[in-house]
């Protein structure tokens, strides 16, 4: 894929100030040098920030607290991309982006505004890299390639760029490992995607096929021991009347399910019931229990009934009660009758003196016996109930009697049909032998070899077998494979002949295994080792080169679609295994000028520039590092981009937000 840095772009947080644009030349080795802490170390996690990484790996402190958005710009095939990021808040990368895609691309002088988010992008990259239709499904968005995955192969880092065992960014991880080991066939054009697809079908088939088959197991283990007692259960069929063969003791299982099957299917063996006598019976019983439920409802009542004329009762005897003791305490009239039988003088005082004495005592007995009279007569209010409290007490005993007769009769006509009762039992018994044992059977012949699980099982066989005479055949693959490998093979050693290697691992190119993503090296020996078995960090160096840039002109010119990789490569600290640390100065470097060690820095610049025109400039390669030109000269297809010497940093001195 045509995706190439154009241009890396930095807004300050301080206002009135421009942003800071480094321009870099397509299909050119593109260097950034410098002194130690001026920055170049930032630039991968910078572009790799505003292509969609989840986290922020740019340094902390001086860069983040002076960068409000970083930016690229992108040359793709027939126009520009331009992808700016709101720099992180704390540990947090934030998912805020403006996009822009045009002819041309106006850089602006203020900080973007967001028009686009991270998850947006990275489905754009994805779709622009043509990975977007690759292994998608709503279960395996973690394990389809997408353009987050490739991007590993196009940083090598200071840790990384020379480094015995990994030969990737962030390969120390074992996801990353894996997700590449899984999909570099299809980098490599080893495996093209409709074979990616139908693996993808075959493998979820294959899945579903082998969960499918191994239930059909267990569930048939588990039907073939309940079938292995089919015998007794035969036998029982004898008894209840539903067969009348033999059962031989060696029988087959097949045999005894064959003869269950029969049993089932013949009508003469069927459990034969006299429905009218059933109906009759049922019947009867049906009018008693109905009876019996209008009867418990009017013994209710009656009771009730009963129960308020005793509670009534009650309370006259209490009332008559009260009313006695009152007239005995009104005895004081028959003493007044006594007196005034002589009335010489006043009943109450004996005196002969008071004239209206007889006439006084008069008045009181009138109005006491008058009230002795009203008490006495008082009418007794409950005497209406007897009669009614006499007719509820008959009713009850003639519906207790009625109940009583009820339930004889019931008891009877259960006990006068005891044939009855014995064939419904029995009736009842066969009923559940048929259906248990119809159940068995059914249980066995789903799970059996030739049931419908087993077709089931057969059919996905069916139909794997037809996805994979769809898939490319083996041989197709593996003679791919070896001419991918030969390719790379010959392509990485063209380049080792201008690096500094050991000619002891010259004499034949190295093999990339994207297997476990290691090369293999023939030594001295003729048998192959990987990488960490040889010595020396300069033969490190020279192979990683070497086999990043065979990638880099395989995807470009030789594979036969399009490569989702990006076409450019960012190495960071190539040269630190020939320069001690101390040496960071143009004119130590100078000092040096015909130095061997110098030398083979300058043969980096010109394996690259000549790996690159070998293309035809389809891929760029961007290297920051300590040698300037006073190492590299004036190596044809080099472009300096800037040097950061003498003050000069990625992040200006007047950006610097003091603490």
């Amino acid at each position: 894929m045509n995706f190439q840095i154009e241009q890396i772009v930095l807004w300050p947080k301080k206002t009135g100030l421009s942003p800071r644009i480094l321009n870099f030349e397509l299909s050119k080795v593109n260097v950034i040098s410098g002194n130690s802490r001026t920055g170049k170390s930032a630039i991968i996690p910078i572009i790799d920030y505003c292509l969609g990484a989840e986290k922020c790996l740019i340094p902390i402190d001086t860069i983040r607290d002076s960068v409000s958005w970083f930016g690229v710009v992108v040359a793709l095939e027939d126009q520009k991309l331009f992808l700016a990021r709101k720099g992180p808040e704390g540990k947090e990368a934030l998912p805020d982006y403006h996009m822009d895609l045009g002819q041309k691309i106006v850089i602006p002088i203020e900080p973007p505004s967001r028009n686009a988010s991270l998850e947006g992008i990275k489905m754009y990259l994805d779709s622009l890299s043509g990975l977007s239709s690759l292994g998608q499904s709503e279960h395996d968005s973690e394990t389809r390639l997408s353009f987050r995955d490739v991007c590993h192969l196009i940083f090598q880092s200071q840790d990384i760029v020379a480094n015995q065992s990994i030969l990737f960014y962030k390969g120390h991880e074992l996801k990353y490992r894996l997700k590449l080991q899984e999909w570099f066939p299809y980098l490599l054009g080893i495996k093209s995607e409709n074979d990616l697809l139908l693996e993808k079908q075959i493998h979820d088939l294959e899945e579903s096929k082998n969960e499918l088959a191994k239930e059909q197991r267990r569930l048939l283990k588990v039907a073939k021991s309940q079938c292995q007692q089919l015998s007794g259960t035969l036998n029982l069929a004898r008894d209840l009347g539903l067969y009348d063969g033999d059962i031989p003791q060696d029988s087959s299982l097949n045999a005894l399910v064959e003869i269950g099957k029969a049993v089932i299917r013949s009508p003469a063996k069927q459990p034969e019931i006299n429905t009218e006598a059933f109906r009759k019976a049922e019947e009867t019983l049906r009018k008693i229990e109905e009876r019996r439920n209008q009867l418990d409802v009017e013994i209710g009542k009656l009771r009730q009934r009963i129960a308020s004329i005793d509670t009534l009762r009650k309370t006259r005897e209490q009332y008559q009660a009260v009313i006695n003791s009152k007239i005995d305490r009104l005895g004081i009239t028959d003493w007044l009758e006594h007196l005034l039988e002589h009335p010489a003088a006043c009943p109450f005082c004996g005196s002969d003196t008071h004239p209206l004495a007889l006439r006084e005592s008069e008045a009181i007995r009138s109005a006491v016996n008058k009230y002795k009279t009203s008490l006495s007569s008082a009418p007794p209010v409950l005497r209406s109930f007897d009669k009614e409290y006499a007719a509820l007490k008959r009713s009850l005993r003639e519906a207790r009697s009625e109940m009583d007769a009820l339930d004889k009769r019931a008891d009877m006509e259960k006990k006068n049909d005891e044939t009855l009762r014995e064939l419904e039992a029995k009736n009842r018994k066969r009923w559940e032998f048929l259906g248990e044992l119809k159940s068995k059977l059914a249980f066995y012949e789903a799970y059996s070899e030739e049931g419908d699980m087993a077709k089931r099982v057969a059919s996905l066989e069916a139909e794997l077998a037809e996805l994979r005479k769809r898939l490319s055949s083996q041989d197709a693959r593996e003679k791919r494979q070896q001419v991918a490998e030969a390719c790379l093979s010959g392509l990485a050693w063209d380049r080792l002949k201008t690096l500094d290697l050991d000619p002891r691992y010259s004499r034949i190119g190295p093999r990339f295994s994207y297997s476990d993503l290691t090369i293999r090296v023939q030594g001295a020996d003729n048998a192959e080792h990987v990488l960490a078995e040889i010595g020396s960090a300069s033969n490190w160096l020279s192979f990683h080169l070497a086999i990043v840039c065979a990638l880099q002109e395989f995807f470009t010119t030789k594979r036969p679609n399009p490569c989702p990789v990006p076409s450019f490569v960012v190495f960071d600290q190539p040269s630190q295994v020939y320069f001690p640390h101390g040496y960071q100065d143009r004119d130590e470097f100078a000092s040096f000028a015909n130095d061997e060690d110098t030398k083979a820095v300058r043969k980096i610049f010109e394996t690259l520039s000549q790996s690159i025109q070998s293309t035809n400039g389809a891929w760029q390669g961007i290297v920051l590092d300590h040698a300037d030109k006073s190492v590299y000269g004036e190596v044809d297809g080099v472009h300096e981009v800037e040097n950061w010497r003498n003050g000069n940093k990625l992040i200006p001195e007047n950006w610097i937000v003091e603490a």
